[in-house]
């Protein structure tokens, strides 16, 4: 790779500004990488609040360059930062985080030290907007994909393609990644989250042959707010999670029906329900949090029988359908 690795951080931000704020002031203080030189790319896609703002406070203290994205979506955003990067390793993350002091360096190093490598991934821990609930803390071993929670631990080891990084934290060499665009169906967009735009490109990455490594060390922070801490966010992600996943053999057989969906699947989330009605009058969270996963996920299964959806069976994360009266994640 040479001594010098020339490196491009990407954040795509819309109407976050006071958590903008935060992870910019987290981004002025990181240790600089020894060797190489580093940018910084927001892509500002139509914000409406203070978001320009918070930029212009940060020019003097960040190598900022600010990109605007007029088309609605992520992908959208990350596509034209990836037009504009100039670095030959790309670390993308979140406008709401709250990175370690060495998070940026330890990116440097990996991209030198594994050369042979594409694609690197940091660990992601929650950083909960106040106190959250007791029983929260117990199950989240459980539910770790709601909350975006991923670990790399020690030593470090190589990515696999069951077990990605999110795209709160990664990184991936710049040649490599410009043959992979993401996908503007997936990503936020309007009144619907498709979420896994990030993930299913690092899996074509793998499946093409380009390998990847955790990078301990390369850690942050990432919000979860106040609203996401209940069993009825829960309830909401995995009945997304079944009604975009792929759908089983059985499912395929023709077989009885009730209001034209399969009986024995509406058995299977009529027992998964009283199940966990019960175990939560009776049981410690670490043995409810198990049959509200999977009821949640069998409802969304009988919906999906009905409800046709934009599904990506190869996309890990669900679609995630606003609640009513929606409250923007961090709007201000």
């Amino acid at each position: 790779m040479g001594l010098e690795l020339e490196t491009t951080v990407i954040i795509c931000t819309w109407n976050r500004a006071r958590l903008l704020k935060q992870t910019l002031a987290a981004m002025a203080t990181l240790r600089a990488p020894p060797a190489g030189r580093w940018e910084l790319i927001l892509v500002n896609n139509n914000s409406t609040d203070a978001t320009e703002r918070v930029v212009q406070e940060f020019r003097d203290r960040l190598p900022l360059r600010c990109l605007h994205e007029t088309r609605p979506g992520k992908a959208h955003a990350a596509n034209l930062a990836l037009e504009h990067a100039r670095g030959q390793l790309l670390v993308w993350t979140d406008d709401d985080v709250l990175p370690e002091p060495d998070w940026l360096v330890r990116y440097v190093e990996a991209g030198q030290r594994w050369a042979e490598c594409a694609i690197f991934g940091g660990s992601i821990q929650p950083d909960f907007e106040g106190r959250p609930p007791s029983w929260l803390k117990t199950v989240l071993p459980y539910v770790p994909s709601a909350y975006g929670v991923r670990e790399c631990g020690e030593p470090p080891l190589p990515i696999q393609p069951h077990y990605v990084p999110y795209g709160a934290n990664y990184a991936v060499r710049a040649a490599v990644q410009k043959q992979f665009p993401f996908d503007p169906s997936l990503g936020v967009r309007q009144r619907q989250r498709v979420g896994g735009y990030e993930t299913e490109v690092i899996r074509k990455m793998l499946a093409a042959g380009y390998s990847g490594m955790w990078v301990p060390g390369a850690g942050l922070r990432h919000y979860v707010r106040k609203q996401t801490q209940t069993t009825r966010f829960l309830r909401h992600y995995y009945r997304a999670q079944g009604m975009c996943a792929p759908g089983t053999a059985a499912a395929q057989q023709p077989c009885a029906t009730l209001f034209g969906k399969p009986r024995w699947l509406w058995r299977q989330a009529l027992e998964a329900e009283w199940r966990y009605r019960w175990q939560r009058l009776f049981c410690r969270p670490g043995v409810w949090i198990q049959s509200l996963v999977k009821s949640s996920r069998l409802w969304g299964e009988l919906q999906r029988h009905s409800s046709p959806v934009n599904r990506h069976p190869q996309v890990g994360s669900a679609i995630l359908h606003q609640p009513p009266n929606p409250s923007r994640r961090h709007a201000q």
